[in-house]
């Protein structure tokens, strides 16, 4: 569904046609929405490419991207191999000074939610990795379709519905959205998790 088109249909649940509730309302409130499935459930998967960094260890991917949300995977175009996920004890098992260990990566670790680093530092400026992440949602035109999968996609009804149920005070009928709302989120959790992500290296060469 589009934006315009979860509009109608919220339009249809609350019986109201723009008299109570403005377009403005309708709208920020599926941007909301939307911006708050795609944080709890990571559903929107993207990829893009960093420059690597002549002996930098962390990489602060909230900053070199701008709809960053966490990584899934990295690909090392020169050694043409995955960089395995790992943790610090990992790390300094290895090596205890393994920050100053130089070569081509092979090891990354999530640090929180924005800083990564990777093992061991490159020594050249010239290569690139491939960051594979969940995103944040983006913002939606009237045309515009949520990146929710798209059986799910009443989520964003719902949680509308919900929430300007609840701006007029009609707590009873917004229970009941919330909770069909609640369970989308855990059938897009369950789904999310089941779901492989395709190999999309060949789409960035």
């Amino acid at each position: 569904m589009t934006r315009d088109q979860i509009t109608g249909r919220v339009q249809v649940n609350l019986n109201d046609e723009g008299v109570f509730y403005s377009t403005d309302d309708l709208n920020d409130s599926i941007q909301d929405g939307y911006a708050e499935v795609a944080a709890v459930t990571g559903c929107i998967f993207k990829a893009t490419t960093i420059n690597l960094v002549d002996n930098l260890t962390y990489y602060d991917f909230g900053n070199l991207i701008s709809d960053y949300l966490g990584v899934t995977a990295i690909f090392n175009p020169t050694t043409k191999q995955w960089l395995n996920p790992t943790n610090l004890r990992v790390l300094e098992e290895l090596r205890d000074d393994w920050e100053l260990a130089i070569g081509n990566p092979f090891l990354f670790w999530p640090i929180n939610f924005r800083y990564v680093a990777i093992y061991p530092k490159p020594v050249t400026t010239s290569g690139i990795l491939y960051i594979f992440y969940r995103a944040t949602a983006d913002v939606l035109s009237g045309l515009a379709t949520p990146q929710i999968p798209e059986e799910y996609q009443g989520v964003l009804e719902s949680y509308v519905t919900c929430d300007l149920q609840e701006q007029a005070e009609e707590f009873t009928k917004a229970q009941i959205e919330f909770k069909s709302y609640v369970e989308s989120i855990k059938e897009i959790k369950q789904a999310i998790h089941s779901f492989r992500q395709p190999d999309l290296v060949h789409r960035l060469a």
